[in-house]
């Protein structure tokens, strides 16, 4: 019986590691000279983590005007709203706005602000806007997979009342595969 030798040599050594490279010209300098690079490479971490924080939570604000919505052929309703730096705004025909977001070019988050019909009802739009939100959260339930709903409730839009609500669904993917989470 032989034993396989091996075939290519070992891989040779790359060379000290950082702290054994960096710990020798550490012990060279005074104390007050490693508390301030200490305090210095601190500041570096806090100043990187301040810039990261801020992009993250950027917010941007978009304002429809009653002119841009009659150029486009819409009701000329006036209104604006904050939202996430990260998304991308766009206006498609027959809606006012929409806000998509996308990961690896595939959505995972939108909202679209467009003309809604609503037949009149008597008594206060308080108690209307419910049940409105309930025939759309039905419908929605109906259209999308795994629909859940994530919260509803009233709003205010520039000043009038209105109603919200919010939900996730599993949506599938482009070109098969399992769907995803929205």
């Amino acid at each position: 019986m032989t034993v396989a030798q091996p075939t290519a040599p070992a891989e040779p050594d790359y060379g000290p590691s950082l702290p054994e490279i960096l710990r020798p010209w550490l012990r060279a300098r005074s104390r007050p000279q490693r508390i301030a690079l200490g305090a210095a490479l601190l500041l570096l971490v806090v100043g990187v983590a301040a810039l990261v924080i801020r992009s993250e939570a950027a917010v941007g604000t978009y304002q429809q005007t009653e002119s841009d919505a009659r150029a486009r052929g819409l009701n000329p309703i006036e209104f604006r709203f904050d939202h996430s730096s990260k998304l991308e705004l766009s206006k498609p025909q027959g809606a006012y706005v929409r806000a998509e977001r996308r990961r690896d070019g595939e959505l995972v988050a939108s909202m679209t602000v467009s003309p809604f019909r609503m037949e009149r009802r008597e008594g206060l739009l308080a108690g209307y806007l419910p049940l409105v939100a309930t025939d759309l959260e039905r419908a929605a339930a109906r259209r999308y997979d795994h629909f859940r709903l994530t919260f509803e409730g009233r709003a205010r839009v520039n000043e009038v009342e209105g109603y919200q609500f919010a939900f996730t669904a599993r949506l599938a993917r482009a070109g098969g595969g399992e769907p995803r989470q929205l």
